[in-house]
């Protein structure tokens, strides 16, 4: 693992050669205490689809439209770390991989997302 920008749009390139095979990994405190570097887990990878990547590159650029928030998420794609295969966030494994992590432990705390 390693820090990005926060607005890097995944895939990346990743560390050991100019491949964009880099993702998001979003890393949670399950135990709600950040700081615990020993607890931190990764709850789940998003990627971009490479279409609406250039899409957003665009937008950016001020060459584009932004796409309705409804029609985004059919383009990003989200696993758990030991899923073989990506869902798309708009569909329903993709939600619950989505929200899945975020349940109290049995002390009554709620994970928080880590942030580099």
């Amino acid at each position: 693992m390693f820090a990005a920008p926060r607005e890097a749009l995944p895939p990346i390139r990743g560390l050991n050669d100019a491949e964009e095979d880099a993702v998001r990994a979003v890393v949670i405190a399950p135990n709600g205490n950040p700081k615990d570097t020993d607890a931190r887990k990764i709850a789940y990878l998003e990627k971009y689809a490479p279409e609406f990547k250039r899409q957003l590159e665009q937008v950016r650029n001020g060459q584009a439209d932004p796409l309705p928030r409804g029609a985004r998420n059919s383009h990003r794609f989200v696993k758990r770390v030991e899923d073989t295969e990506w869902r798309a966030l708009d569909s329903a494994e993709g939600q619950m991989i989505l929200t899945e992590w975020n349940v109290a432990g049995s002390d009554g705390k709620y994970p928080v997302v880590c942030v580099p």
